[in-house]
């Protein structure tokens, strides 16, 4: 569950940085061309994994017991 909740916010956050930051560019009301609709969320789909891959693991490492290391 954490993982999927960690997963949506960071590719919730990056796609709506990514789009508020192209839609600057255009005129207030217009609607962005699908190729570069499509380009925000491939890129918020990488950001995601690098990011949320980076945030997983030290939620693991925290939980991670070694109960049967030698």
């Amino acid at each position: 569950m954490l993982r999927q909740g960690a997963n949506s916010a960071v590719r919730f956050t990056s796609y709506s940085t990514l789009k508020q930051l192209v839609q600057g560019n255009n005129t207030p009301g217009s609607q962005l061309p699908a190729w570069l609709t499509f380009g925000i969320g491939a890129s918020a789909g990488v950001i995601t994994v690098c990011k949320s891959s980076q945030l997983l693991s030290y939620t693991d490492a925290a939980n991670c017991r070694y109960d049967n290391a030698l």
